[in-house]
């Protein structure tokens, strides 16, 4: 499949350009966003710069820093006598998988209320990615499916590399952040999923989208939830894990 629709134009105002090939176009697994990135940074010459790319979480002091949460938590497990370290089930902490599924898919979901979901808690978002791609994997060699993966662009440089691991090498891309918008191009989103063959494979992020950061909007999120009603395979992933 290939059109030039929302190919952005080359005018010099769209870094995409450099990196987008419109719906259906293959992505190169050994294409590192940050890779990118850290050259653009070096070529502009603006002389107050910051490169952010892999740093979000670090201070001024150049360390890493420690949510109140989670240092509550540390004081709380290291000042509680009662508290034994258990290793978890193979499929991760029993009620906290429990309860993150809820507030995922919300507490009313038919299939969660025939108990028909299965909670799976990972180390990081690559492993739930993992086993994603194993499961549409073992999926795709039986049934028919044709097996086209969809990811934005820019997305995890790890992305592609997972699907193809796990035996799956037909990865598209679909328009996600314009550099002259400074933000989610929805248009140019929805037109490409919209063109994508049927039973296509589209992996949106749900918080934390990376590299940009730039997260869809509740507006957005409804009018990209009517392209999934129709019949198009939708395999969601995000990094949950990693932003409890």
């Amino acid at each position: 499949m290939s059109r030039t629709s929302s190919y952005p134009e080359k005018n010099g105002d769209n870094q995409n350009e450099d990196h987008y090939q419109g719906a259906g176009g293959q992505i190169n697994s050994t294409e590192q966003p940050e890779t990118r990135l850290l050259s653009e940074f070096r070529k502009d010459t603006e002389a107050h710069k910051v490169y952010l790319a892999g740093r979000e979480y670090f201070g001024e002091d150049g360390q890493t820093i420690e949510l109140r949460l989670v240092g509550k938590i540390k004081h709380q497990l290291s000042t509680d006598p009662t508290l034994r370290p258990e290793y978890p089930s193979p499929l991760g902490l029993t009620e906290f998988t429990r309860q993150v599924t809820k507030v995922t898919l919300g507490r009313s979901l038919k299939p969660l209320l025939e108990s028909r979901v299965l909670d799976i808690q990972t180390p990081g978002f690559n492993a739930a990615v993992r086993l994603g791609a194993e499961l549409l994997r073992d999926w795709f060699e039986s049934t028919s499916w044709s097996g086209q993966v969809y990811l934005s662009v820019p997305c995890d440089g790890s992305m592609a590399s997972i699907f193809e691991a796990a035996g799956i090498h037909d990865i598209r891309q679909y328009y996600y952040w314009d550099d002259k918008q400074r933000g989610v191009c929805l248009d140019k989103l929805v037109e490409d999923l919209e063109r994508a063959p049927q039973e296509s494979v589209v992996v949106l992020s749900v918080s934390g989208h990376y590299p940009t950061g730039a997260d869809l909007t509740e507006n957005q999120w409804d009018v990209i939830t009517q392209i999934i009603k129709n019949p198009v395979t939708y395999y969601p992933t995000h990094v949950f894990a990693l932003e409890f």
